[in-house]
C-alpha cells in the first residue's frame, strides 16, 4: 500500500522544493528517516533511486552546515559515473560542488590541482570526490583519503557495499577504517544482504565500529552460526577446517539493525512491468561432446594444437563453462564449423524484431565471436568488456541509450552495476558465472524505472552440460563453493 506525501510527513528542516527531481513516495519517507542519522544502510531494490537518495541527504547535510564535504566509494566505472551522470541529475541546483573522480597517480597539472582543492579548507564549496573501491587500498589514494578526511567534515558514501562483506579483505579493512574517520557514514546495496548472515558483519561495522557487541568475526559467526568440523587430506597431512551448516540467534540480527535500515523492493515502491524467463536449449557439436567428456574422465583434452590439463574442481568448472560456450580454453579457436549457441541466436533473432537487444556472456573469446558473427548481420554492435577503455564506454552507453546501438555484447561483471539500459527489454545470456551478484546486476540494467515493457530473458543452455548446474545453482542463490563440495561425477 502506498503511502501519499500527507501521510509520510516531510520533516519542517527540509524544504520539498530544494530537491532537483520530483522524488517517489518512498524516497521522501526514506530521506525524512534518515537524512541527519550519523549512518545508515539504504538497502533498497536495484532501480528504487537510492543513488537520489543519498544524493538528497548530503545535499541537505551541506545546507545545514553539518558537512563540508562527500566521499563516495564505488565498484570502477559506477564511481565515475556518480560524477559525469548521477550528479547533474539530481544534486539541488543551489549547489556548486568542487567534484572530481579519482582517475589514479596521474601527473596532469589540471588533475593534480583539483585534487589539491580537495584538500584545501579554505574552499567552502561542497566538495565531492568519488573514488573506485579497488583503489582505497593503493599508498596515493589512501594518503589523499586521510588528508581528505582530516580537513573536512565528510559523509562516506560505500555504494554496492556487499564489495566489502568479507572481513579479512585488505579493502574491507581500509573502508572500516575510513567509515571511523567519517563524520556521516552509508552504505548503499539493492543485493540481498543477508543470503547468509555474516555477510552484515563488516558492512555494518563500517557504519559503526562497535555496532556488534561480538568484537571480532570469529566471535560473531560462532554467535551466529552452527558448525561442525570436517577434514581434508592434501600432501599426506589431515587439514581440519569449520564448515557452517545452520544459523542461530538470526532475530537479533534482524533486530539490531532495523533502526539504521530502509528496505523496500521494486515491488512495493515502482509500478514496473514483470520479468519472463525462457529457455532456448542446444546440444553440444560432436567435437565440443567429446572434448568435454575427456575433461570429465581423464582430466585432459587437446584440440588445435594445444592440450589443457585439470588440476582440481575449480579448473574442471571454468574449463566445462569454455567449452560449452564453444572456444577451446587454451587457444579460443572456435570448437567445430559452427557454434551452436551463436546459431540458436540468430535464429531466434530471425522472428524477433527490436530496437534494442542486449547479450550477456562471461570470456572474452565469447564475446568476440558474438560480435564477429552479428557484426555480418547488423551494422550497430558495440562490445563491452574489461578491454573496453573509459572513453569508449561513456560513448556506447550513451549511444546505446540513444537509438544508436542495436545489439550490446556485454560482460555482466563490467557492464552489471551502475548502468541504466532501460531502452531495452530483450537480454539473452549466453553464457553465466555461479556468482548470483553478477546476475542480478545485469538482469536490473533494464529493469528499473523507467522502464515500460516486460523485460524477456533468455539462457542460452547445452544440454546435459553444467550450464544446467549453473542455473540451478543461481535459481536457488547457491555460490561455486557449495557446488565443488559434490563428488566431481555429478558436475555434468
Amino acid at each position: 500500500m502506498r503511502k501519499n506525501l500527507g501521510e509520510i510527513g516531510l520533516s519542517k528542516e527540509l524544504n520539498l522544493n530544494d530537491l532537483k527531481r520530483p522524488p517517489r513516495n518512498h524516497q521522501v519517507e526514506v530521506l525524512t528517516k534518515s537524512w541527519n542519522k550519523p549512518y545508515y544502510a539504504l538497502l533498497m531494490d536495484r532501480g528504487t533511486g537510492k543513488t537520489k537518495v543519498a544524493i538528497d541527504t548530503f545535499s541537505f547535510l551541506y545546507k545545514h552546515d553539518l558537512i563540508d564535504a562527500v566521499l563516495i566509494i564505488a565498484p570502477n566505472e559506477v564511481h565515475t559515473r556518480w560524477i559525469t551522470e548521477h550528479l547533474p541529475k539530481d544534486l539541488h541546483e543551489d549547489i556548486l560542488p568542487t567534484a572530481l573522480y579519482w582517475e589514479g597517480p596521474k601527473k596532469r597539472k589540471e588533475y593534480v590541482s583539483r585534487l589539491r582543492a580537495l584538500i584545501d579548507p579554505s574552499k567552502k564549496e561542497l566538495k565531492i570526490f568519488s573514488i573506485n573501491i579497488e583503489a582505497i587500498i593503493t599508498t596515493k589514494a589512501s594518503a589523499l583519503i586521510k588528508k581528505y578526511l582530516e580537513v573536512n567534515r565528510v559523509i562516506t558514501i560505500i555504494d554496492e557495499s556487499t564489495r566489502i562483506k568479507t572481513p579479512k579483505t585488505k579493502r574491507t579493512k581500509a573502508a572500516i577504517r575510513i567509515g571511523k574517520k567519517s563524520d556521516y557514514r552509508r552504505i548503499l546495496t539493492g543485493n540481498e544482504i543477508t543470503n547468509t548472515p555474516f555477510d552484515v558483519y563488516s558492512q555494518f561495522r563500517f557504519l559503526k565500529y562497535n555496532f556488534w557487541y561480538q568484537h571480532n568475526f570469529f566471535l560473531f559467526k560462532h554467535y551466529f552460526g552452527e558448525f561442525e568440523e570436517r577434514f581434508t587430506w592434501r600432501n599426506g597431512r589431515k587439514n581440519i577446517f569449520e564448515n557452517v551448516v545452520g544459523y542461530k540467534n538470526l532475530g537479533e540480527i534482524k533486530q539490531r539493525i532495523e533502526h539504521c535500515t530502509y528496505r523496500i523492493k521494486k515491488s512495493q515502491c515502482l509500478d514496473l512491468p514483470p520479468k519472463i524467463y525462457e529457455t532456448i536449449k542446444i546440444e553440444l557439436n560432436a567435437e565440443q561432446r567429446k572434448i568435454y567428456q575427456e575433461l570429465k574422465d581423464e582430466l585432459c583434452s587437446t584440440y588445435d594444437g594445444q592440450s589443457i590439463d585439470i588440476i582440481n574442481m575449480l579448473s574442471l568448472t571454468v574449463r566445462h563453462r569454455q567449452i560449452t560456450g564453444g572456444y577451446f580454453p587454451e587457444s579460443a579457436a572456435m570448437i567445430g564449423k559452427s557454434n551452436p549457441k551463436i546459431d540458436a541466436i540468430l535464429y531466434d533473432l530471425e522472428d524477433i524484431d527490436q530496437e534494442a537487444i542486449i547479450i550477456w556472456a562471461v570470456f572474452v573469446s565469447e564475446i568476440k565471436g558474438l560480435y564477429a558473427a552479428l557484426s555480418k548481420k547488423y551494422d550497430n554492435v558495440e562490445t563491452y568488456y574489461g578491454a573496453t577503455t573509459t572513453k569508449d564506454r561513456m560513448r556506447i552507453i550513451n549511444n546505446f541509450q540513444a537509438g544508436k546501438v542495436k545489439v550490446l555484447i556485454a560482460n555482466p561483471e563490467t557492464a552489471g552495476t551502475g548502468l541504466n539500459l532501460q531502452r531495452s527489454n530483450l537480454h539473452y545470456y549466453f553464457s553465466n558465472s555461479f556468482k548470483p551478484e553478477p546476475r542480478w546486476q545485469s538482469e536490473d540494467r533494464s529493469h528499473r524505472d523507467g522502464q515500460h515493457w516486460p523485460v524477456l530473458y533468455k539462457d542460452i543452455i547445452a544440454n546435459n552440460t553444467i550450464d544446467v548446474t549453473i542455473i540451478n545453482a543461481l535459481k536457488s542463490k547457491t555460490e561455486l563453493s557449495a557446488v565443488l563440495s559434490k563428488p566431481l561425477g555429478e558436475l555434468l
